[in-house]
C-alpha cells in the first residue's frame, strides 16, 4: 500500500466506489426509467476503468505490484472459495461472483505488471496502442467470457497499463480545459454512435456472440473511458475535504457492499434513497476501517 497519499486521489477514489455501489443498487430499476438508465450508463463509461487506471498509477516498482498481486489473490482465493461454498451451487469455482472479478483481474495485471518493470519499459504507447487492439479483437474468441475473469481482464487492461505509464505526481487540474473538452466529446460520441450500444456490453464479460461491430463499441469504450477518466481527474478537488479520508483506502467498501445491496434491493425504497443510503455506508465501513496515517492534500 502508497504510504502517503494526496488528497486528490482520495477525493477521486472515494467518487468511484460510491458510483460502484450506487450504480448496483439502481441496476433492477434501470430498465422502468430512462433517467436511471442514463446514469447507469454514464456510471459504466468510467468508474472501472478509472479505478483499474489508479491501480497501475500506484505500483511503481516490480516489488510494489507482486506484494499487490499476494494481496489480491489471496483475498480473492479466500472469498471465492466462501462464495462457492455458501451459494448452494450458483457460484461456479472457476466464474469470479459478481464483484470478485476485479480481485482476480488485479491479480493479473499486477504480475503482468511485474513483467514490464522486470524486463522492459519501452515502447510503452506502442505496447498501449497494442493492448486496446487485442482489447477491441478478443472479443471475437467465443471462448473468452466469465470465466477466470477473463474477458474483463484483457478489456481493462489497458486501463492499467495506462496508469503505469502516467506518474502519479502530474498536475491534472491544469489539464482542466482538455478534460472539459472530453466531456463535451463524450456526450456527442454517446448521443450518436453511443447510443447503439447495449448496455451490458459496458461490462466487457462476455464475447460479442452476433454483435459484428463489437470491436467499434469497444473502441467507443475505450475512448469514453480514456476522455471520461481524464475529465474527473482534471476536475477532481486537490483539496482536503472532510470526506477525503474516507477515500484513502476503498478495498473494505468494495467487497463488504454487496450484502447491503443485495438486502436493499428486496425493498421498495425509492431510488432517491439510494444516494443517501450509500453515503451512509461508505461513512460507517470508514469509521469501522478508517485510516490512521497522515493524509497530505495538495494546493490548487
Amino acid at each position: 500500500m502508497v504510504k502517503m497519499r494526496d488528497a486528490a486521489y482520495c477525493n477521486l477514489k472515494l467518487l468511484l466506489i460510491f458510483l460502484v455501489i450506487y450504480g448496483h443498487l439502481i441496476e433492477p430499476r434501470i430498465w422502468q426509467s430512462s433517467g436511471l438508465m442514463t446514469q447507469y450508463r454514464w456510471i459504466y463509461l468510467v468508474h472501472m476503468p478509472l479505478f483499474a487506471f489508479l491501480t497501475g498509477l500506484f505500483l511503481r516498482t516490480g516489488e510494489v505490484c507482486l506484494r499487490q498481486w499476494s494481496q489480491c489473490f489471496s483475498l480473492y482465493l479466500f472469498l471465492q472459495t466462501a462464495a462457492v461454498f455458501l451459494g448452494d451451487g450458483r457460484v461456479y469455482p472457476l466464474t469470479p461472483y459478481w464483484h470478485l472479478w476485479y480481485l482476480l483481474s488485479v491479480s493479473t495485471w499486477c504480475l503482468l505488471g511485474w513483467l514490464w518493470f522486470r524486463f522492459g519499459r519501452g515502447n510503452g504507447l506502442i505496447l498501449l496502442l497494442t493492448f486496446i487492439v487485442i482489447g477491441c479483437v478478443v472479443g471475437y474468441d467465443p471462448h473468452i467470457h466469465r470465466e477466470h475473469s477473463l474477458s474483463r481482464t484483457l478489456a481493462f487492461f489497458p486501463y492499467f497499463f495506462a496508469g503505469l505509464l502516467c506518474h502519479r505526481e502530474i498536475p491534472w487540474h491544469k489539464y482542466r480545459p482538455l478534460g472539459l473538452t472530453c466531456l463535451l466529446l463524450t456526450a456527442c460520441v454517446m448521443l450518436t454512435e453511443g447510443r447503439d450500444i447495449p448496455t451490458v456490453f459496458l461490462y466487457h464479460a462476455a464475447p460479442y456472440g452476433s454483435l459484428g461491430n463489437g470491436a467499434y463499441f469497444r473502441m467507443i469504450c475505450y475512448f469514453t473511458g480514456f476522455s471520461l477518466g481524464l475529465f474527473l481527474l482534471s476536475f477532481v478537488p486537490t483539496v482536503r475535504l472532510p470526506v477525503s479520508k474516507a477515500g484513502v483506502d476503498t478495498m473494505g467498501a468494495y467487497i463488504l457492499h454487496v450484502p447491503m445491496v443485495l438486502w436493499l434491493r428486496t425493498k421498495n425504497i425509492p431510488w432517491q434513497w439510494y444516494l443517501f443510503l450509500t453515503a451512509v455506508f461508505l461513512y460507517m465501513i470508514h469509521k469501522l476501517t478508517q485510516w490512521h496515517r497522515t493524509l497530505y492534500g495538495i494546493k490548487s
